[in-house]
């Protein structure tokens, strides 16, 4: 099973909270599982941290990648089983929504915009209980849910697309300009 995460490694974007989800699951559900940090890192005592932590915890498969093209952003997406944020703080996420694009299932941590950007076609966490979120990373591998997740979520990623909103915002921007 193949985790991943897009957004730039930063402290509070959680990334270590998605690792130690990562850890158990790897430990109770599918020990060859990987995960992807993708994203550059603001800090370079926070990617640190995050490798340390991967150290400590002793799990295997974990892969700070850095920044990618992308080209390589979209063999992450395409290659990916299942999308986790657990970020604290998001305005509008993007990468939930490409997720959502690729058919992956998205489990991510109610806080901010998230709740809004992903709407009903994921899995939202009001808390950070690893094993619990773990478990819904193996849920999510079950064709039945994949499927039902995948549908919602292009509906739900068809809802941003900009040619639906570009005339409203046109509209808008005039007449905020002639007021």
């Amino acid at each position: 099973t193949d985790l991943l995460f897009v957004g730039r490694l930063s402290p509070n974007k959680k990334q270590e909270d998605v690792v130690k989800v990562f850890a158990v699951f790897r430990r109770h559900f599918d020990p060859e599982a990987r995960l992807f940090l993708v994203g550059g890192a603001s800090s370079a005592r926070y990617r640190k941290a995050i490798a340390e932590l991967v150290d400590r915890l002793g799990v295997p498969g974990v892969s700070l990648v850095g920044a990618v093209s992308d080209e390589e952003l979209l063999a992450y997406y395409r290659a990916a089983d299942v999308f986790v944020s657990l970020s604290e703080h998001e305005g509008f996420c993007v990468p939930v929504v490409e997720a959502m694009l690729f058919d992956l299932p998205v489990i991510a941590y109610a806080a901010t915009a998230v709740p809004e950007t992903l709407g009903d076609a994921g899995i939202l966490v009001d808390h950070k209980r690893y094993d619990e979120i773990a478990a819904l990373v193996h849920l999510v591998r079950e064709a039945g849910t994949r499927e039902r997740l995948a549908r919602a979520g292009r509906l739900r990623a068809e809802h941003f697309r900009p040619e639906r909103h570009g005339r409203r915002l046109l509209q808008l921007v005039g007449e905020a300009l002639a007021a």
